[in-house]
Parts: C-alpha cells; structure tokens; sequence
C-alpha cells in the first residue's frame, strides 16, 4: 500500500487530503468517495455522487497524467457541474 496525497484546486479553495491505496487509479476513486462536502464550497451531494459515477469511465479514458521531471506526481483535471478542479496526485510513500 502506498500513501497518496490530493491537492485540489477548486473555485479559489484549495483541499489536501491523505489516503493510502495500492496505486493511482484505486486511490483516485477512494477519495472521490471520502470527499467532504461540508469543507467544499460549491460541491453538493448531487454533484459528488454525479462524479463519483463518471469517475470510472472517465478513469478508462483519461488517466491521471504524470508531471513531467517528476516522479510519483500526476494531475488530473475535471469540471464538475459548479466548476473546474485541478487535482494533483502525490504517492508520498510506501506503507
């Protein structure tokens, strides 16, 4: 298992959550699910279930994209019905 961080950039907020996965794509999914809703401004229930349904599909044709000159960071954008979000993806370590 490794430890993920997010960063999520969102309609001027920024979000850090931690969770650990055995790899990228199963984390991305597991925090979709763990989102707060009560510590994100303009992200209600409806519009969380609505990702984490798309998320999979999505997942199949965009996968997170590795940064270039860097290891183990990728991002992933997507735009939720009330905006966009930049998410960045840190495998922080192994657990």
């Amino acid at each position: 298992m490794n430890l993920y961080t997010f960063i999520m950039d969102f309609r001027g907020g920024t979000y850090i959550n931690q969770l650990t996965s055995h790899n990228e794509r199963q984390a991305l999914i597991q925090w979709a699910n763990k989102l707060n809703i009560n510590e994100i401004q303009h992200l209600g229930n409806k519009t969380k279930q609505s990702f984490i349904k798309k998320l999979p599909k999505e997942l199949d044709e965009f996968l997170p994209l590795l940064i270039d000159t860097t290891k183990n960071i990728w991002i992933f954008d997507y735009q939720f019905k009330t905006g966009f979000a930049i998410i960045h993806i840190i495998k922080t370590c192994k657990q």
